[in-house]
């Protein structure tokens, strides 16, 4: 299982490659701050990852991910990809940043023959998904960008005028970077993070706690940032997390009236106000990727130990989920989250950024979920 993880500061993709059935020209110039390619048989990931300054429009992370499978083998794990984020789609029309709808158009790539069968939806504003499909390849793209418009953004734009889909192709290796001389996109940050092969999720769940405790004292003394208006009642507390890509959880305080699972709180994403950085995860993450020999306690107390990355995506993101679980179920039993203004049918949910994990399920989720229980 070929995997690759790379930091980019002062390297290039190269200017061309294909990977999949995807042609990629002019990729020496796309703004990166990080690549991940995983090769599984008839899946092949592809993440392209941008971090933008503070003084940016599109402050913060922004990413492409190409989730690419070979049909007719990869057909299962294509239509579960699908649902995957599909289960997140909100009823209403989702509008753009940028003033319009979202549609099948918003971002498609240049000259797909009619060979290509195509879907769209959106999980939220910035975060956009659209389906290719031939007879021997499925593809999924997700869109994604924390602040600004999306058809003019930097990363974004520049990606979906440099793919092309060639029906017949299959490509697995994964594209070499090269050492660029003169990167047009610098970091704020020159070392990148350390790779950390050893964590005790307890002592992250005290971490943890300890800044939830925090948000909630703090909730009346600041304007709340997130979906709804400031001054409603809380409907939904999402605690939502990301460990692949810069390390981090976001408590995120829903209080529109018909509060709901529907992704948007990856839309309410900022460093300032409801983000806490866990930047040893993303460390640790890396490791395993680098194949090296990490040791997980877990908030049982139980050892893992994880050699030559034979661990999944989900296995992996499920033991810091769990233990985020717990913490919640904690809060909640303990009455810290009474302390905030609650509507009386409110509920929590516990959420990786990929949908690597997700408590409860969706069809319980206002019921085990569910604060005052």
């Amino acid at each position: 299982m070929p995997t690759s993880h790379v930091p980019m500061q002062g390297r290039a993709l190269p200017s061309e490659f294909a990977v999949g059935p995807l042609r990629i020209t002019g990729a020496d110039q796309f703004p990166l701050e990080e690549i991940y390619c995983n090769v599984d048989g008839n899946e092949i990931v592809l993440r392209l990852s941008g971090h933008f300054d503070s003084d940016s429009p599109w402050r913060g992370s922004s990413m492409v991910v190409f989730f690419l499978y070979r049909l007719p083998g990869g057909e299962a794990a294509f239509q579960e990809g699908i649902e995957r984020y599909r289960k997140d789609v909100p009823r209403k029309m989702v509008n753009l940043p940028d003033k319009q709808p979202f549609n099948r158009l918003v971002l498609e790539f240049d000259g797909v023959a009619q060979s290509w069968q195509r879907d769209c939806f959106a999980a939220g504003p910035r975060n956009l998904f659209q389906v290719y499909q031939s007879g021997g390849a499925g593809i999924l793209v997700r869109w994604y960008s924390q602040r600004g418009t999306m058809l003019d953004h930097p990363l974004l734009g520049q990606v979906r005028d440099s793919v092309r889909l060639v029906e017949g192709q299959w490509h697995e290796e994964i594209p070499q970077t090269v050492q660029s001389d003169a990167a047009e996109f610098e970091d704020d940050e020159e070392d990148e993070f350390e790779l950390v092969t050893s964590i005790d999720l307890r002592e992250e769940k005290k971490r943890i706690r300890a800044y939830i405790e925090q948000r909630v004292a703090g909730y009346a003394d600041q304007e709340n940032f997130g979906p709804g208006e400031p001054t409603d009642p809380i409907g939904l507390i999402t605690l939502g997390f990301y460990a692949e890509q810069t390390g981090y959880i976001a408590l995120v305080f829903d209080t529109r009236p018909d509060a709901e699972v529907d992704g948007s709180w990856t839309t309410f994403i900022d460093d300032d106000l409801n983000v806490f950085y866990v930047t040893e995860w993303c460390g640790l993450y890396a490791a395993i990727v680098e194949e090296q020999t990490v040791t997980m306690t877990d908030h049982l107390g139980r050892e893992h130990i994880i050699r030559d990355n034979e661990i999944s995506d989900e296995d992996l993101n499920a033991l810091f989920g769990e233990m985020l679980t717990a913490l919640m179920h904690e809060l909640r039993d303990d009455g810290t989250f009474a302390k905030l203004p609650l509507r009386p049918d409110a509920f929590l949910v516990i959420e990786e950024f990929d949908g690597r994990y997700f408590w409860p399920t969706y069809e319980t989720r206002k019921t085990e979920g569910a604060i005052d229980g």
